[in-house]
């Protein structure tokens, strides 16, 4: 069970990944900044880095 929800995760994070760079391709790095989303992700990040910090 553990190794299906680490690599639905996974899959996300590779879609996401995709997507940014497919939106990357038709705006400027400003505009991109600019998007909540992407605040959203570095706020994710962070979260990422202090969890894997803790193993």
């Amino acid at each position: 069970m553990i190794g299906a929800q680490n690599r639905i995760i996974n899959l996300q994070s590779e879609i996401i990944d995709g997507l940014y760079m497919l939106l990357s391709q038709h705006l400027s790095a400003e505009d991109i900044q600019s998007l909540p989303e992407i605040g959203k992700m570095s706020v994710a990040v962070g979260l990422r880095k202090n969890l894997e910090g803790d193993v």
